[in-house]
């Protein structure tokens, strides 16, 4: 049980990384 919730934890935790670094690239191309 627990387990399962760790593991949902660090899929939205790294589907939420991969998402800020794409807004952080697309902000990066905006102001150059």
């Amino acid at each position: 049980m627990l387990y399962n919730v760790l593991q949902i934890n660090k899929e939205r935790w790294k589907n939420m990384a991969m998402v800020s670094l794409r807004l952080n690239s697309a902000e990066e191309e905006l102001f150059r």
